[in-house]
Order: C-alpha cells, then sequence, then structure tokens
C-alpha cells in the first residue's frame, strides 16, 4: 500500500472527539488530504469548493444532517458519483434502507473498528 494516499477524503462529523479518530485511523492508514467539516452546512460547502473522491458522514448532525448532504449530492451532477459512506447510531433497518434509497454507497453502525472503517474506505476508493 502506497504510504501517502493523497484521494481527497472529506469526513463530516458533528462530535470533535469521532472526528479527530477518523482523522486519525485514515491518516495512519496514509491518507493525506483530508477534509474535516462539523456539521452538513460546512460539509455541503466544502463540496461546493473543491473535488473529493469520498464522503465520509454521521448522520445526525446540527444545521443539516448527513442524510441531507447525501440527498443534495445525489441531486447534484457534481457530487452524485462520489462515493458516501454513513457512519451513525441510526441501527434500524428502516434507517439503513432509508439511506440506501437516497444512495449512500456503504453504512457503518457506531461504535465500529478502525480495521472496519478502513476496510470500507479502500473499498469504496478501490484501493487494495
Amino acid at each position: 500500500m502506497d504510504t501517502n494516499i493523497r484521494k481527497p477524503i472529506l469526513v463530516a462529523e458533528d462530535s470533535t472527539a469521532m472526528r479527530g479518530a477518523i482523522q486519525g485511523f485514515l491518516r495512519q492508514e496514509g491518507f493525506t488530504n483530508i477534509a474535516l467539516a462539523p456539521d452538513g452546512v460546512v460539509a455541503w460547502n466544502l463540496l461546493n469548493k473543491a473535488e473529493f473522491d469520498l464522503v465520509i458522514s454521521d448522520w445526525m448532525m446540527p444545521r443539516m444532517s448527513g442524510l441531507d448532504v447525501l440527498k443534495n449530492m445525489r441531486q447534484s451532477e457534481f457530487h452524485e458519483h462520489i462515493p458516501f459512506l454513513m457512519i451513525t447510531i441510526r441501527d434500524k433497518a428502516d434507517d439503513i434502507l432509508m439511506a440506501k434509497k437516497y444512495g449512500v454507497s456503504d453504512y457503518i453502525i457506531k461504535p465500529f473498528t478502525a480495521k472496519l472503517l478502513l476496510e470500507k474506505v479502500k473499498m469504496l476508493l478501490n484501493l487494495d
């Protein structure tokens, strides 16, 4: 595996600790181009200013939820192709089906391991 992976990733998570943990897991794996957003509004603004190869987002965030970011992305010709990894405590089948309805690429239920996160990230970015 390349030790310096430059693929740009956007991490949207309102919990400072969780945002830092996700960033740390990614950095340990060699990802160096990581943008952080504390809520969906900031994430959406970043998406409209820069190009990303992957969005990792919490569902429940203030100002704009991760689900709303996903909906906006899938309705945008500029963002509809970007893989979207939802990380959330929402573990009900209805929640997972709703995320799939709106085009989520993959779904992780909190709590999760670094190994699981990195496996999903590599799969979504076609890295092996």
